[in-house]
């Protein structure tokens, strides 16, 4: 009861929550975005769907409530239901990575230890795991060799 009650106040509160949309998503409802308080403040949002604990808010309130939600996302929402209507509940949002930037990027800016950059350098990047699946069939090929068994951890 006093979970539904925190939630309905922050939706009651949400109506003038938001000033001006600063960063919006290109083309999708849900996505991340930049918006100014109507105290003035600038707060991120990550939206990904129309339900609690999907989203984030990095204003002070979302952070230490545990509602899954603040004035600020409720207020997004309503602004996103007003321009997508029902549709809105069914689309989810899509995660669009350049995988080739975020492997070069990772490899070559030390983001991995010296084992791991070797690993993916020689494109055996499970190697990097003392019990991946290179490991493991490390351990098979040499007891198939030996004839002896073996046990995965």
């Amino acid at each position: 009861m006093l979970i539904e009650q925190q939630i309905t106040e922050r939706r009651e509160r949400a109506a003038g929550a938001i000033a001006k949309i600063l960063k919006r998503p290109t083309g999708a409802p849900y996505g991340d975005y930049s918006v100014k308080s109507a105290s003035g403040k600038t707060y991120r949002l990550a939206m990904r769907g129309p339900g609690l604990f999907e989203n984030y808010c990095s204003c002070p309130d979302f952070r230490v409530n545990t509602l899954g939600t603040c004035k600020h996302i409720e207020a997004l929402l309503l602004r996103l239901r007003r321009r997508h209507g029902a549709a809105l509940d069914r689309k989810g949002y899509a995660r669009i990575l350049d995988a080739a930037k975020y492997t070069s990027h990772s490899v070559t800016a030390g983001c991995f230890s010296r084992a791991a950059r070797a690993a993916a350098a020689s494109n055996n990047v499970m190697a990097m795991s003392g019990s991946g699946p290179a490991r493991v069939n490390e351990r098979a090929t040499a007891a198939s060799t030996t004839g002896a068994s073996i046990a995965t951890r």
